[in-house]
């Protein structure tokens, strides 16, 4: 029988170093048939728009989709899985929790992939939940001595440094300016709501460092300026379809300051050797989300479901028709 799972139960299921693991295998898998990675589709509307996000792991035999929506202020996300084998449903999974999780998990894949091996301080630019996950699932791949975060408000911004000074076990400290984050540091994090305008720009970003952006996945969102890619020595993305979709590499591609031999998708980058970084090289990545990420975060979910016979019980949903 398939399973229902809430958005509770899979955050006691799934932890951030669950989702690094399987989504390091999910694009590592691309390379040898194990994965299949989609474009995404959308779909807008007077009242909001809706994302549909496909994805299939052959290898863990389950394919599936999340779909999310922003109607009425609220964004809500839900993940179907269904066996790659039998067709059959597995699982429907109220996916909040493990959205953030593959997004933070996803950028430490990247970070894993391109950040200096030894990384003193990090800055972090934004103070919500995105926030949030991309320094917990960095904290998988490298841990730093220090953590500087800064947001426009400064009870936020505070409220965050606290916050994960308590939970993650490193010191993080608020601070008044995004110069005075980033000064200094080897990986950047930016995980904003900045809309059409950009917060990073080169200026800002360290030789050496490592940016990770996660809050441009829009044609009118922007996160980080035309010239902080200009200046990468490497570019990765996640999926070929956030050049004609996000923003900051449509901005990009239009002022000239990409081109062609520095952008690399995650998946080749996955299987490929780890690349050897020059001095004061800066590297970026720059993520769009796909349905590859929520597909490998729900079988986890379901697997270790199915293993303590947690969720709750559906009727078989799609009666099958034969061919």
């Amino acid at each position: 029988m398939p399973l229902l799972l809430t958005d509770a139960e899979c955050s006691r299921l799934v932890g951030m170093a669950d989702a690094v693991a399987a989504v390091k295998d999910a694009y590592e898998g691309l390379a040898t048939g194990r994965s299949v990675l989609a474009d995404r589709m959308i779909v807008r509307m007077p009242t909001g728009w809706m994302r549909v996000l496909p994805g299939a792991l052959p290898g863990r035999d389950v394919f599936g989709y999340k779909e999310f929506h922003l109607v009425g202020g609220a964004v809500r996300h839900t993940t179907f899985l269904y066996g790659a084998t039998d067709g059959r449903l597995r699982a429907v999974l109220d996916s909040g929790h493990l959205t953030g999780l593959r997004t933070g998990a996803t950028a430490a894949l990247a970070a894993d992939l391109l950040a200096p091996e030894r990384v003193e301080t990090v800055a972090v630019i934004g103070s919500g939940k995105e926030a949030a996950a991309q320094l917990a699932a960095l904290l998988v791949v490298r841990r730093p001595e220090a953590v500087r975060v800064f947001s426009p408000n400064p009870a936020r911004r505070a409220d965050f440094a606290d916050r994960m000074t308590r939970e993650l076990g490193v010191g993080v400290r608020a601070v008044g300016s995004l110069p005075a984050a980033c000064a200094g540091s080897q990986v950047v994090l930016v995980a904003t709501r900045s809309h059409g305008t950009p917060v990073l720009r080169a200026a800002d970003v360290p030789p050496g460092a490592h940016v990770s952006s996660i809050g441009s996945t829009l044609p009118e969102q922007r996160e980080l300026a035309s010239d902080v890619f200009a200046a990468a020595a490497r570019i990765l993305v996640d999926t070929p379809q956030q050049l004609t979709e996000a923003g900051d590499l449509l901005a990009a591609r239009a002022d000239g300051a990409i081109t062609g031999d520095r952008v690399t998708e995650l998946g080749a980058q996955a299987a490929a050797p780890v690349p050897v970084r020059a001095p004061g090289e800066i590297t970026v990545f720059s993520s769009l989300g796909t349905g590859l990420q929520d597909v490998a975060l729900a079988e986890v979910a379901c697997r270790k479901a199915e293993a303590v016979h947690g969720g709750r019980a559906l009727p078989d949903l799609a009666a099958a028709r034969v061919l």
